[in-house]
């Protein structure tokens, strides 16, 4: 009786904190609405009886556990620059700042544009890709005052040169719509690369 009442005091502080999460994910990507109705199906089969103590706290464990990457990938196509990071053959990581964007597919766009000033288009970035496909784009949110809203997201990225030009278009038009310096696609090219694998983190919900 007494290990049945902490597992339901530990559901209930699992189920709010999963309201909260599931609330802030559909606000980042509102067409995860299907999110919230597996979220209700669980409470109301709880509530039903259809679920025991155990059992409802091990399926919260399990949406709290997917949820994780769904977090992670709806803050990146939510975020608009980051770190990309690829592998130079001499001095190994190369990182530099970029402007990006995702697609629904899981692909990631990344300008080489006209817009900022630069000594060649013939950026070491894409050099670095052809010589080894593997980057890591790196984004993340800082607020030296309140830790409570601290976040990072990792993605790893193979580069795509087999993507083909209806893809890397649909990129280029998705950063046009973006960014007001892109609305005219001043681009010399789109760097196409593919999710592989993510990861992130959060001090707490929101």
């Amino acid at each position: 009786m007494f290990a049945s009442g902490r597992q339901r005091t530990a559901a209930q502080k699992l189920r709010s904190m999963l309201t909260a999460r599931i609330t802030n994910l559909t606000r980042l990507n509102p067409t995860r609405v299907d999110l919230h109705e597996r979220f209700q199906r669980l409470l109301d089969q709880y509530n039903a009886g259809s679920l025991n103590v155990e059992q409802y706290f091990d399926e919260l464990v399990k949406l709290s556990r997917s949820l994780t990457e769904e977090e992670a990938r709806a803050r990146l196509a939510a975020h608009d620059h980051g770190i990309l990071c690829t592998v130079h053959a001499e001095r190994g990581v190369d990182a530099v700042p970029v402007a990006y964007v995702v697609d629904e597919d899981g692909y990631v766009g990344v300008p080489v544009d006209r817009v900022k000033p630069k000594a060649s288009l013939r950026l070491q970035r894409e050099r670095n890709l052809e010589a080894d496909p593997r980057a890591t784009l790196l984004i993340e949110q800082w607020d030296r005052d309140d830790w409570s809203r601290l976040w990072w997201v990792r993605a790893s990225l193979r580069g795509q040169d087999d993507a083909g030009p209806e893809r890397a278009a649909a990129l280029a038009a998705g950063l046009a719509e973006r960014y007001l310096q892109y609305r005219d696609q001043p681009f010399a090219r789109v760097l196409v690369l593919r999710i592989v694998g993510i990861a992130g983190w959060a001090a707490a919900a929101g």
